[in-house]
């Protein structure tokens, strides 16, 4: 905290500041600083409460925002040498937030309790933290490794002029493994040596043993990797005792069952991803638009390339848009008839056909096929089909046209026809009718001159 450089890696410190919970539950405190321009450190002490656990959240937040020029890239290392514990609500809260959090790019922690480091495990193991987060033993392995990780996030940052070889990852201390066998071995000597050696040991000397050999048990069961398949075998000191080897079994059946978990998750995903691949391609590659729309925040938020052509908009564009600034003043009418019956939980039809206007002003018609997904029977997200229809509403168009037309011609065609019917009346009548019946007038007269008689049967 008052040094100016860093003994092991040379990189400067700095903004070195304290954090003290105010929450009565609660003893948390923590020293932090920034190491170099990427890194911060934290040293914490004491029980952590949910209410505690808020405040030193936010405080790193803060701390983040004031003291780093660009929040991300940042490597978050802490020291848990004096963490004391914490309750359940509080180590969901800090999984949540470095799990959810956008400026670190990993969080490197060390010293652990053998309790921690079992739950660390465990959060790793079901990839709670993704791929950021990362256990050492030592202070010189957390920063050899959060070099080595900011090399790999930026290539070619220079650092610093000192040059750290890289720790070796962290795990076990095989010194201490034997340290501990050995201390369990002479004990258990001694015990033999006595007919009933535990009702001959004192009050005191039970309390020793049971502390130390919890100590070794919990030890044994923090080594566990929960990342990797498969139990390793129990210590010797466990095997002789039925009590801790019943404990050891009972961990190992649920390590088995979390790596059989993990096996159907990993295949389950495998085949979500295939199957996201497939689902991927065949949208991108569609000859039809396809979108996403958002009900809460009435924005789109996926498209495909294929809408994007429609559009003339890119994609880009298009996920900061809500589809009405895509319709014209009649299609937005629709749009907001058919949203207010979505939300009052009216069925809607999957089909319908909207104006569009592209980027470039020109018009264009789709027909939507929407698919509308509901929670608590209020509408959350649409997945639409868009078919582009304006080269078959060009030929409606133009059928109207037509068919106007011919409506037009057919008027004009009747028309046509009863004028010459009254024509051909008027001369039937007025011209043909009169010469007729001049010429019935005429032979009727010629008949009365003729004598024959059968020439009066021919004229008739």
């Amino acid at each position: 905290m008052s040094a100016n450089q860093c003994r092991y890696s040379g990189l400067p410190v700095t903004h070195a500041e304290t954090f003290c919970c105010t929450d009565a539950a609660g003893n948390l405190c923590a020293d932090m600083i920034k190491l170099g321009r990427n890194i911060m450190v934290v040293k914490s002490f004491g029980y952590a409460s949910a209410a505690a656990e808020t405040e030193f959240l936010s405080c790193i937040d803060a701390y983040v925002t004031e003291k780093f020029s660009a929040e991300k890239g940042i490597i978050y290392i802490e020291d848990y040498a004096d963490i004391t514990g914490g309750d359940s609500a509080s180590r969901k809260q800090y999984i949540s937030y470095f799990t959810d959090n956008a400026f670190f790019i990993a969080g490197i922690v060390y010293n652990l309790p053998p309790i921690y480091r079992l739950s660390v495990n465990l959060a790793l193991k079901l990839h709670l933290y993704g791929a950021r987060g990362h256990i050492v033993s030592t202070y010189a392995q957390a920063i050899d490794l959060a070099r080595q990780l900011l090399d790999q996030w930026q290539p070619g940052r220079d650092m610093s002029k000192a040059e750290i070889k890289l720790a070796k990852a962290a795990g076990p201390s095989v010194s201490d493994k034997k340290i501990s066998a050995r201390m369990w071995d002479a004990a258990r000597r001694i015990m033999s040596s006595f007919s009933n050696p535990y009702l001959m040991l004192t009050q005191k000397i039970r309390n020793q043993l049971a502390a130390q050999y919890s100590e070794a048990f919990i030890k044994s069961i923090a080594a566990i990797d929960w990342r990797t398949p498969g139990m390793p075998p129990a210590e010797q000191l466990l095997a002789d005792n039925l009590l801790p080897k019943k404990f050891y079994d009972a961990i190992s059946f649920v390590k088995s069952e979390v790596d059989t978990l993990m096996e159907k998750r990993t295949a389950a995903e495998q085949v979500l991803q295939k199957s996201e691949t497939r689902y991927r391609l065949l949208v991108e590659h569609a000859k039809a638009g396809f979108m996403e729309y958002d009900f809460t925040t009435d924005r789109i938020i996926s498209v495909n390339e294929q809408m994007a052509s429609m559009t003339g908009y890119s994609r880009e564009a298009l996920l900061t848009m809500n589809p009405r600034e895509l319709l014209s003043d009649e299609g937005r009418q629709l749009f907001s008839e058919r949203l207010s019956k979505a939300f009052s939980g009216e069925e809607l039809p999957q089909d319908a056909i909207y104006q569009y206007i592209k980027k470039n002003g020109d018009n264009g018609w789709v027909m939507l096929n929407a698919n509308v997904t509901y929670h608590n029977h209020r509408p959350q997200k649409s997945s639409v089909i868009l078919t582009d229809i304006t080269g078959l509403k060009a030929s409606e168009q133009n059928l109207l046209k037509y068919q106007d037309k011919l409506k037009r011609l057919s008027i004009r065609l009747s028309m046509a026809e009863e004028k010459q019917r009254r024509r051909m009346a008027s001369v039937l009548h007025e011209t043909i009718g009169q010469e007729l019946f001049v010429m019935q007038m005429q032979l009727s007269t010629f008949e009365k001159s003729l004598t024959a008689p059968a020439l009066c049967a021919s004229l008739k």
